[in-house]
């Protein structure tokens, strides 16, 4: 009997554990868990030691090699240290790499992100990612088949144009026989080029169009493409409208191998280029500059964060230039590894 009892202490004590236990596991659930370590309030650590600071990031994701490249990378950098940001730069070379940045960035709370689209066509289930997760999209240079907030890019037909006004200035009273070596065949800049330089020459019954080829954006590809058309019995053109800064090395490379005289423009402003506008060897560079590219990229970005009603315009139209004759030098003495917009 008093064995009994005893056991029958014993389970009264556990049964009463049990339900204070069970009393505390509501008062446990409720504790906050922080659902991201992105914190929309960050502000600067103080000289003493005060509040931690973590600075927001800006994602931008890259679809392009070069010095273009290599010298909007660093204005990007100057441009959100300037403005208290971390840069998050990845350069993408596929399409299934460029969604996968994108993805990573959105993992680690992005403010916003700025994309170079690698396919205008292949973006459309990453860009409705960002969306769901109220991440804005700022999207530059070249213009993304989807859902934006805004874009950052030149007149790519303004830029056309302008090649074109050079073939009809320097062959308008005689004849003008121009070459065109385009990017891809499928590229929209490429199409708005194009259409802008024929429009400038048409103009003009003494400038035509009579070769054109397709380069990608291969130095290799244009200048064994220009050497070979340059080589063709009776070639008679005069002229070149190189649309990126690779093909128009390849075509410097192949006029200078073959002594010609053959005045090109150059849709590009690398150093390499703006030096041969200097020295004669091409025509003239038209390009826009990258330190513009990333300050309006990383002002517009500043909006979004300190704005969730923030409302950009649709476009913002990137300013052009050329180096051309002795303004050539204005651009070649500024020490950076591409031209930059000198104008406002």
């Amino acid at each position: 009997m008093k064995r009994l009892l005893i056991i029958i202490m014993i389970i009264a004590a556990l049964a009463a554990f049990a339900a204070c236990g069970a009393q505390e596991e509501p008062e446990a659930a409720q504790t906050p868990v922080p659902v991201s370590t992105y914190d929309e309030s960050a502000s600067l650590q103080d000289d003493e030691g005060g509040e931690a600071y973590t600075q927001l990031e800006i994602g931008f994701s890259l679809a392009g090699v070069g010095a273009f490249y290599e010298q909007l990378v660093l204005d990007i950098e100057r441009e959100c240290g300037e403005m208290n940001y971390i840069a998050h730069i990845k350069t993408a070379a596929t399409v299934e790499e460029q969604s996968e940045h994108i993805r990573n960035m959105l993992s680690t709370g992005v403010a916003v992100i700025a994309i170079d689209p690698v396919d205008v066509d292949a973006l459309e289930q990453v860009l409705a990612e960002c969306e769901t997760q109220n991440v804005p999209v700022i999207n530059i240079i070249d213009s993304i088949n989807g859902l934006v907030s805004t874009l950052i890019a030149p007149d790519y037909i303004s830029i056309g144009k302008s090649a074109g006004r050079d073939a009809v200035e320097l062959f308008g009273s005689s004849d003008g026989n121009c070459m065109v070596l385009k990017t891809d065949y499928a590229s929209f800049t490429m199409q708005l080029m194009s259409d802008g330089f024929l429009e400038e020459i048409d103009k003009d019954r003494d400038v035509s169009l009579i070769s054109e080829h397709f380069c990608g954006d291969d130095e290799e590809s244009a200048y064994f493409l220009t050497k070979a058309e340059l080589l063709k019995e009776g070639s008679d053109i005069n002229f070149i409208f190189a649309q990126s800064e690779a093909i128009g090395r390849g075509a410097l490379r192949a006029i200078e191998e073959l002594g010609s005289d053959i005045k090109m423009t150059v849709f590009g402003g690398d150093m390499t280029l703006i030096s041969a506008v200097v020295e004669g060897k091409v025509h003239s560079c038209i390009f826009f500059g990258p330190a513009q590219l990333a300050n309006e990229t990383v002002f517009y970005a500043d909006r979004f964060v300190k704005s969730e009603s923030y409302d950009p315009p649709q476009y913002s139209e990137l300013r052009i230039e050329a180096a051309q004759g002795s303004d050539a030098d204005d651009y070649s003495g500024q020490g950076g590894l591409h031209a930059q917009i000198i104008g406002g």
